[in-house]
């Protein structure tokens, strides 16, 4: 077909090749994008599992599911035991209820790999509903705090003072 050298996929051509004479140059994300690909090639990732004086990043990621409509009288202790008891590992767990709410409810910490075993039916009781965890929103502070320190100096200079308004009552 009528490719240049440099975009076809199996390419003999070197990726800093000077060999082109039409002076054509690739766009630089192009050729980031391959000299990240070239690198890629001679990546090595260890497995050796005995003692070391530094350990590796492991693949698992922590997700945290929130898990709501709970007893009031349960307490988080009681969710990740019977977690552990159905082959999952709770990292760690937090009440996000209220006191003043009708049901309990849990932030609880687990392995990405252990998510499709909690958001199936069968692995909690009867009611109890388990979803993803999304974080509260920040909320947003109060248009007196927004103010700069200048903008509160010029709305005081504006401002008439409580000696000047108790004057012109005399």
């Amino acid at each position: 077909m009528g490719t240049r050298p440099s975009q076809r996929k199996d390419s003999s051509v070197p990726l800093n090749s000077d060999s082109m004479s039409d002076g054509f140059q690739l766009p630089s994300h192009v050729r980031r994008r391959q000299y990240r690909a070239f690198n890629r090639k001679n990546v090595v990732i260890g497995q050796q599992t005995t003692q070391s004086y530094f350990k590796g990043h492991s693949d698992e990621r922590e997700t945290n599911v929130f898990v709501f409509r709970v007893d009031k009288d349960t307490e988080s202790n009681q969710v990740t035991d019977h977690m552990a008891k159905h082959g999952v590992n709770a990292l760690n767990s937090e009440e996000t209820s209220k006191e003043w709410s009708y049901h309990k409810s849990f932030r609880i910490g687990i392995k990405r790999s252990d998510f499709k075993r909690v958001m199936s039916p069968g692995f909690w009781p009867e009611g109890v509903g388990c979803r993803f965890f999304y974080p509260p929103k920040q909320k947003r502070q109060d248009s007196i705090d927004s103010f700069t320190s200048s903008e509160m100096d010029r709305v005081a200079d504006i401002s008439p003072s409580r000696s000047s308004i108790d004057s012109a009552y005399d």
